[in-house]
């Protein structure tokens, strides 16, 4: 007979500076592989994309850091304060657009094929899945274009599911401008920024599911 494994020796703990690390180097990676998919990303992540094409005077990643930069300074604005917090979401949205840079550069060099295209997009889309699960569950700080929908909601008593749906479209509508007013073409908006829209939140549901109780992130994080 058997010996049984308890639920406790089937869970892997893992340490918060590893969950960290994966949202840096990793969750960044399936952004840049999006992008190199050319199916489309997410609307906030195509604002940034589109003003690294119409004005390449910065790369995809710096573009990405100062409109999250942007973000936070509106938020210590609004809020007439700063918190600790918001210098944590300042320093990964600093690590986290420098890693899109860096991974851009060399998925460059790979083929542009139709079928590297598609295995791009479908590995980033699964991989951006987990990595919102890391960074929902790891209690870790968050990223400022997550932040910035969750503290206007709580400063103005309003409802998150309005301010973000409000937020979304903002995005959505600067992309559009962006692509087709500037850039006389459809870019970085497509079938994959439908797929992200309406499949995101079931596969992180699906994730969240099958892991949250196989994996428990350990460590300690405090901020005001």
């Amino acid at each position: 007979m058997k010996p049984s494994v308890s639920p406790a020796a089937r869970t892997l703990h893992v340490r918060k500076v590893t969950a960290l690390l994966f949202i840096i180097i990793v969750y960044s990676f399936s952004i840049a592989l999006m992008s190199k998919s050319g199916f489309g990303m997410s609307s906030i992540a195509a604002v940034p994309f589109l003003l690294s094409k119409t004005f390449p005077i910065f790369r995809f990643g710096t573009w990405n850091f100062l409109i999250q930069a942007l973000l936070i300074l509106s938020l210590t604005l609004l809020g007439r304060k700063w918190k600790s917090e918001y210098f944590f979401s300042f320093i990964l949205a600093f690590a986290f657009s420098k890693m899109i840079d860096v991974h851009e550069l060399w998925l460059n060099l790979l083929p542009d094929t139709y079928f590297i295209r598609i295995l791009c997009f479908i590995a980033g889309f699964f991989i951006m899945a987990l990595g919102i699960f890391v960074s929902n569950n790891s209690h870790l700080p968050i990223m400022p274009t997550d932040l910035f929908p969750r503290d206007i909601s709580v400063m103005f008593t309003l409802s998150y599911a309005g301010v973000k749906t409000f937020y979304d479209i903002t995005f959505l509508a600067a992309a559009l401008f962006l692509s087709l007013g500037c850039l006389h073409q459809l870019l970085g908006i497509g079938i994959g920024t439908v797929v992200c829209a309406l499949f995101t939140g079931k596969t992180v549901d699906i994730i969240q599911t099958a892991l949250s109780k196989r994996i428990l992130f350990s460590g300690t994080y405090k901020a005001a």
